[in-house]
């Protein structure tokens, strides 16, 4: 199993649960740039069509490279 595959089952198996609240620290660190941005959409449908009123805490660390 993928580094990427062992996040998105970990992020799914703590969703199961239908938590109160939920710390999400940098849920995209090591995933490409098209399965982070599946993976922030899928959190972000989630959090608007969830029935359980959840309170989420994402913390995304992102830095630009600058060039010389």
């Amino acid at each position: 199993m993928s580094g990427g595959e062992r996040k998105r089952v970990n992020i799914g198996m703590e969703l199961i649960t239908s938590p109160a609240i939920l710390f999400l620290d940098e849920p995209t660190t090591g995933l490409d740039a098209s399965t982070a941005n599946v993976v922030m959409s899928v959190i972000h449908r989630y959090s608007t069509l969830s029935a359980v009123d959840t309170r989420w805490i994402i913390s995304l660390f992102e830095f630009a490279e600058t060039k010389d």
